[in-house]
């Protein structure tokens, strides 16, 4: 009976002992797998971060392409409206340029020599808008007058020309357009040059209307001794229609 009564104590203290190391156990096994589980959340939010700034970085990269693309776009378009020109004459370094976007023409001239545009409305000599320009060294002033065929207004606003004949002058260029040129002589004199066979009139070039010629604003002894043939004035006339260009 002794025994019996001491091994019922030592029974009971072995269970104690066994479910504690259980309890301990398992309770050291759910750690563990809770540590994997946020371990793995950890790495799960870290790819999904780098995913979206990867993501970012390609879309920023493509817009820029996107934005070097079109530069090169415009610069092509700026290059294709400034090649525009068929002219091969090369004005000098010191000359300006006079452009007309509205009627779609520019020009060069001397430095020396005054632009003025003439935009008249209808008025009892002419019922038709008159526009062209002037381009004056002293005495001698071009008219250049440029329109569409459609156009309606006119390019001059002469009503007559002095004393003399008209003579043909050979051929002269329009940018490169070879034109008949045809001059007003008196006493074996040239007193104005025109860019159109028989006088004032309207030459074709590239589908556009062109009138111009060179005259003289002197009266008195000082037209009677003039004659153009040989002047600088005419030489340069001839340079600044050679640079004529439509830009439309």
């Amino acid at each position: 009976m002794r025994h019996g009564n001491i091994l019922i104590p030592v029974l009971a203290i072995v269970f104690a002992v066994l479910s504690a190391v259980t309890v301990v156990y398992f309770g050291f096994v759910q750690d563990l797998t809770n540590e994997n589980v946020n371990n793995a959340n950890t790495v799960v939010a870290g790819g999904n971060a780098n995913a979206v700034t990867n993501t970012n970085t390609v879309v920023v990269n493509a817009n820029a392409n996107a934005n070097a693309n079109t530069n090169v776009v415009v610069n092509t378009n700026t290059a294709t409206v400034t090649a525009d020109s068929s002219c091969t004459y090369t004005a000098p370094n010191n000359w300006k340029t006079y452009t007309n976007a509205a009627i779609g023409y520019r020009l060069n001239y001397p430095a020396d020599w005054t632009v003025k545009e003439i935009n008249n409305l209808p008025d009892e000599m002419f019922n038709q808008p008159v526009k062209y320009i002037t381009i004056t060294k002293g005495n001698y002033f071009l008219a250049v007058g440029v329109r569409h065929n459609n156009d309606t207004f006119l390019t001059s606003d002469r009503t007559g020309v002095g004393a003399g004949d008209f003579v043909s002058a050979g051929t002269e260029k329009i940018c490169d357009t070879n034109i008949s040129a045809s001059k007003l002589v008196s006493s074996n004199k040239a007193k104005e040059w025109f860019y159109s066979p028989n006088g004032p009139g309207l030459v074709t070039v590239l589908g556009h209307k062109v009138n111009a010629a060179l005259s003289f604003s002197g009266a008195g002894n000082v037209y009677e001794v003039l004659d153009m043939t040989n002047s600088t004035e005419l030489g340069i006339t001839r340079n600044i229609m050679k640079t004529l260009t439509f830009i439309d």
